[in-house]
């Protein structure tokens, strides 16, 4: 067999600092990051597009973090090469730390670069040129937050400053950690209003959307995820019905999230007690995932014997 794997790049934060402070101004990596993204493919490349089906392919695969959680368990392999002894690059479970934007100036993201060989395609037919597409897939654990902040005003309060034309605070704050899986919330019918002394039923609908270029994965099954939701308020509030939940603050549901999709999560809260003005009230979102995403290359196989 033809299988040579070359030694494995590691480029640490350490190392990044290091070089950082040890090159000219302006030579420094660029510091990359991406609110939709956690892993990126930046490069899955070959030395050259057409083999001969006595030569070795090789193969460069280079992966960055770009998000702003650390990726774990990644896993590198290589798929349309069943020829192949050994068509994955390691087979050791690695860790991205993501870009840390605290210092001045701040440090990339870690990023790795393999570089192997696979075997020579030897069955191809003399005389037949065999396009071959190789598809690099990168499977990594990923987490992102998020929060909504949903106002909620005192029914007069909310008709004092109807009255005085004075603005009304009506649009959420949402905000994500970068990462592929957002959260967001329909505004319409907000704010939610609330007479004193009366419970009021506020109706909501989230958002949860795979923003990024994979999809979660679980096992063979794809898109499955598990969402989080944690209510938290000044007022006396509790989920009514949401994600399954009918009392408390905490609902969680395995989901499918598929590539470029989103969900919609009907969420009902109870709200026994009116702020004295306005106030909001948080719904926290929480996953804990894996993901996928892939790129594909085609080289062209040339049968000779």
């Amino acid at each position: 067999m033809m299988n040579k794997t070359l030694p494995i790049v590691v480029l640490s934060l350490a190392m990044i600092v290091l070089i950082s402070g040890c090159t000219m101004p302006g030579t420094t990596r660029e510091v990359r990051v991406s609110s939709t993204d956690g892993l990126v493919i930046n490069e899955f490349s070959s030395d050259i597009t057409r083999y001969e089906d006595t030569e070795p392919v090789s193969l460069y695969l280079e992966i960055e973090n770009v998000g702003g959680t650390t990726a774990k368990d990644v896993n590198v392999s290589i798929k349309g090469a069943p020829w192949d002894s050994t068509p994955n690059p390691t087979d050791k479970l690695l860790e991205f730390e993501p870009p840390d934007l605290a210092p001045v100036p701040p440090v990339p993201g870690e990023f790795k670069i393999f570089g192997w060989d696979l075997d020579p395609y030897t069955e191809v037919p003399q005389g037949v040129e065999l396009p071959v597409i190789l598809t690099s897939r990168i499977e990594y654990n990923y987490s992102n937050n998020g929060v909504t902040q949903i106002p909620v005003i005192n029914r007069e309060e909310y008709k004092r400053r109807l009255a005085l034309g004075l603005e009304i605070p009506s649009s959420p704050n949402v905000t994500n950690t970068r990462g592929p899986i957002h959260i967001d919330i329909d505004p319409r019918g907000l704010p939610i209003i609330i007479k004193p002394g009366e419970t009021e039923q506020a109706s909501l609908r989230l958002y949860i959307k795979n923003v990024g270029t994979g999809a979660p994965i679980k096992g063979y099954d794809i898109g499955n995820i598990t969402i989080g939701l944690d209510l938290i308020s000044n007022l006396d509030a509790e989920f009514a019905n949401c994600l399954g939940a009918t009392s408390g603050t905490h609902a969680s549901q395995e989901k499918i999230l598929r590539r470029g999709e989103s969900i919609t999560i009907p969420c009902v809260i109870n709200i026994t007690s009116a702020p004295t003005l306005y106030d909001y009230i948080s719904i926290v979102f929480k996953t804990d995932y894996r993901y996928y995403i892939e790129q594909p290359l085609t080289v062209t196989i040339v049968g000779t014997e």
